[in-house]
């Protein structure tokens, strides 16, 4: 390789693997796809009570925090 060679996405760079081996280990340390779960649940709920009485919002869905609404007849 000639100095300074960065890689490709599937070339297995040593720092990449390490920060993203130890990104997953305080993802499930800090257990964030339950938390996040939980919340987004109760970030949906929220959002459908507090938009129901607007005729223009026709759904909202969502998994965890990703959340989207449509527009239109329900």
């Amino acid at each position: 390789m000639d100095s300074g060679f960065a890689g490709f996405t599937t070339s297995g760079n040593a720092a990449c693997c390490i920060a993203g081996f130890e990104t997953l280990n305080e993802i499930e340390r800090l257990n964030l796809v339950e938390h996040s779960a939980i919340a987004g649940k109760y970030l949906g709920d929220k959002l459908a009570s507090t938009l129901e009485n607007y005729e223009i919002v026709g759904d909202i869905r969502g998994l965890g925090f990703k959340t989207g609404s449509r527009f239109g007849s329900r």
